[in-house]
Formats: C-alpha cells, sequence, structure tokens
C-alpha cells in the first residue's frame, strides 16, 4: 500500500466513523478515485433511506458514475473501509473498476454483527433460500431486440 492509498484508505474509515458518530447511519464509507482524482464518496445509509441497497460502495459507485456519465470507471479505486459484500463486490464489477482497497475484513464486521457469510454462502449454492423460476415468456425477448437495434 502507498501513500496515496493510505491517504484514501483513510478518508473512507474516517467517512465510517463520521457517519456513525453523527447518528445518520452504519460503520461503512467507500471513497472511489480515478487517476489521483476523487470521483465520490459515500456512507452506509440504511437507517436513514429504508434501502438495503444503499450500501457505501454502491452509493459511492452511483455518484462517480454520474459523475462522469458514464456507467464504466476504468482505472478506478474503490477504497471502503470493510471488504464489500456480494451487492457492493458485483457493483465494482459492473463499473469495471480495476482495483479495490479495504480496511476491515469480513471477520472483524461480523465480530460486530455486520456479517455476510450467509450471503455469500447462499450465492455459491444453487440451493439459496429465494425460489426462482423462469416463466419462459418469449415476448421478454422483445426489449432486448429493441435495445440491440436502436
Amino acid at each position: 500500500m502507498n501513500e496515496q492509498d493510505s491517504q484514501w484508505i483513510n478518508r473512507a474509515t474516517a467517512l465510517a466513523r463520521e457517519n456513525v458518530l453523527s447518528g445518520r447511519g452504519q460503520p461503512f464509507g467507500a471513497v472511489i478515485v480515478q487517476d489521483g482524482v476523487m470521483l465520490a464518496e459515500a456512507v452506509n445509509d440504511i437507517d436513514q433511506t429504508h434501502d438495503p441497497t444503499s450500501h457505501a460502495e454502491v452509493e459511492a459507485v452511483r455518484r462517480a458514475c454520474r459523475r462522469i456519465g458514464s456507467p464504466e470507471l476504468p482505472g478506478a479505486v474503490l477504497y471502503t473501509s470493510c471488504y464489500p459484500c456480494p451487492m457492493c463486490l458485483a457493483a465494482a464489477y459492473w463499473a469495471k473498476i480495476n482495483r479495490i482497497v479495504y480496511a476491515s475484513d469480513p471477520e472483524d464486521a461480523a465480530a460486530y454483527g455486520h456479517d455476510a457469510a450467509w450471503l455469500y454462502q447462499a450465492l455459491s449454492s444453487e440451493s439459496g433460500t429465494i425460489s426462482m423460476e423462469h416463466a419462459g415468456n418469449p415476448e421478454v425477448l422483445h426489449p432486448f431486440y429493441l435495445y440491440e437495434n436502436k
């Protein structure tokens, strides 16, 4: 980890701390940097929004993408106060983020009641807890066709 990494991971951790001390939310913060420039920072806002997708990493990805006007952040680094949950990791992949630097690990988070091990297990198993059925309706392909040919 270099000096710039230390600066940004410290900022992500400070955001997490400030989020808790302000009484607004949970102990998670994230910063996205591209070419040495901070594109976005965010905190976990679930307690305020009642939105289970309002994790710091997802919010930072949303803000960074809006800022540059693209759904992709090639060359970007995501600095996060904690190892990303599966949803946040997927958002980073979709955004084509090149690197993630995290402060605390999953075991640290679990020790304080933020355990995502069950979610990693459910996603890596064919027998998850959500029932899924394929509708098989040929009409669902029409929107794909329209998008491809617009």
